[in-house]
């Protein structure tokens, strides 16, 4: 079954994708293709804890069972057992007219009431610097690229800002808009022939070259994060990428070979 389809079973992603890990690849292979081990509590982070990604535990006596985590421990997600639902009709529920995997689909706000204003959403001034220690370089992920220096690059907002307003942030306050313009989780970087050619668009307008999967993932993290919605086009072009993915596709780990200027 494929990526997608975990997806709309469950809504629930970082358990679907790990245990096809383990049926994929065997429970001796989860450090390796995770690197960095797990705690006492059997949890770990993909790529570190800096990387940015979810977290996710490996629970049971035989670690086979996979749930969420929340502060390093497994987090209750409040699902019922798959025994419990044998009819199919959790996955009708799932994926919805108006939903799907968590987040609602419908048509982007006017936003009429409070217009776009970019300073709501500025990052710091040192943001290119976090982002390239978190990737173990200055690295761009759309374009699978190292660079020799932070001239070479812009930070590129994944959830782009105008996109982010109309999909829900206008209804927010200041206070979050700036939170998620400095959010981690939706701060890549890229050059800037290509932050340019992205701009606004979404992932039913866009794609990169590289790391469709993990571009993909992110816009869904980051809107699940914040509430927001995706219009129809935007679930299509996600369904339809994620359906060739495999886990591994879906997380970024450090780079080792790009250049880390002192």
């Amino acid at each position: 079954m494929s990526v997608a389809n975990f997806f709309s079973r469950t809504g629930i992603s970082i358990s679907v994708f790990a245990l096809i890990l383990i049926f994929s690849l065997g429970l001796a292979q989860i450090v390796p293709a995770h690197p960095g081990g797990v705690n006492a509590n059997g949890c770990h982070t993909p790529g570190g804890a800096d990387s940015g990604n979810p977290c996710h535990c490996h629970t049971g006596d035989d670690r086979t069972e996979v749930l969420a985590c929340e502060n390093g421990a497994p987090a209750d997600d409040g699902s019922e057992n798959e025994d419990d639902t044998s009819d199919g009709s959790d996955e009708e529920a799932s994926d919805t007219s108006d939903s799907w995997l968590g987040l609602r689909v419908e048509d982007q706000l006017e936003c009429e009431d409070s217009p776009y204003d970019g300073d709501h959403y500025a990052y710091d001034s040192d943001a290119d610097i976090t982002i390239s220690h978190t990737m173990g370089g200055i690295y761009g992920p759309y374009e699978n690229s190292c660079f020799d220096s932070y001239r070479d690059v812009q930070v590129e907002h994944i959830v782009s800002r105008n996109e982010a307003h109309k999909s829900g942030m206008c209804e927010r306050d200041i206070v979050e808009r700036y939170k998620l313009g400095n959010d981690l989780l939706n701060l890549t970087l890229a050059s800037g022939s290509v932050n340019s050619f992205k701009s606004n668009k979404d992932p039913g307008e866009w794609e990169p070259d590289h790391n469709k999967c993990w571009y993909v993932y992110r816009v869904i993290e980051v809107k699940r994060k914040y509430d927001m919605s995706i219009d129809e086009r935007e679930r299509d072009a996600m369904k339809r990428i994620l359906a060739d993915c495999s886990v591994e596709d879906l997380y970024l780990i450090p780079r080792d070979d790009c250049a880390l200027p002192d």
